[in-house]
């Protein structure tokens, strides 16, 4: 990734504070959660800057602490808007889930602050920390799943367009059952089924 963005190591997390990734990782124990603080750079972007371009290879996970992430897809030389992604949530984690280069480009909108793992970085905390790796999976397949529930209502929409007085059931049934084989397989790679 080749962005000017500047980045620094954070401090020891401090005692009695609540721990920056606590909410967005909630199967972590505080201590877990702590942990990936102690582990995370700050990355600062500049509006119109790029965090991750489409197609290339997984960095880690950013947890968004300021600003707004513009995610989109490039469909046939068209950038399609995604979702515009705010304070608290993250990106990345598909792309370390699947060990697979990034889906779709994110640009900040705003400036952006945001805490950036870096794979090198998590795969030492699961290995020094166990517990740590379940449930940082199952924290991320539960953002997956509330990701997937609303792209499912958008299909919904589209599939049921409101010009249609009576939504065609068969068609709606394929879309559920697209959206649910989709939601199965991501929690099958995490492991929660």
């Amino acid at each position: 990734m080749a962005t000017s963005a500047q980045q620094s190591g954070s401090a020891p997390a401090e005692q009695g504070r609540a721990p920056t990734f606590g909410d967005v990782f909630a199967f972590l124990s505080t201590a877990e959660a702590h942990a990936l603080d102690d582990e995370a750079d700050e990355a600062r972007f500049a509006a119109g800057e790029i965090l991750v371009a489409e197609g290339s290879p997984p960095l880690g996970i950013y947890l968004i602490k300021e600003g707004v992430v513009r995610v989109t897809k490039d469909v046939g030389g068209h950038s399609v808007l995604v979702e515009d992604l705010q304070g608290g949530e993250i990106l990345g984690e598909m792309s370390f889930v699947l060990h697979k280069p990034t889906s779709a480009t994110a640009s900040a909108q705003t400036p952006v602050v945001a805490a950036r793992l870096s794979l090198m970085g998590l795969t030492r905390l699961m290995a020094a920390m166990p517990g740590l790796g379940e449930g940082l999976y199952r924290s991320i397949a539960a953002v997956i799943a509330r990701r997937l529930n609303v792209t499912t209502a958008r299909l919904a929409a589209v599939v049921a367009p409101a010009t249609v007085a009576t939504p065609d059931p068969a068609r709606i049934a394929a879309a559920r059952a697209a959206a649910k084989d989709i939601e199965d397989e991501a929690l099958r790679r995490v492991g929660l089924i």
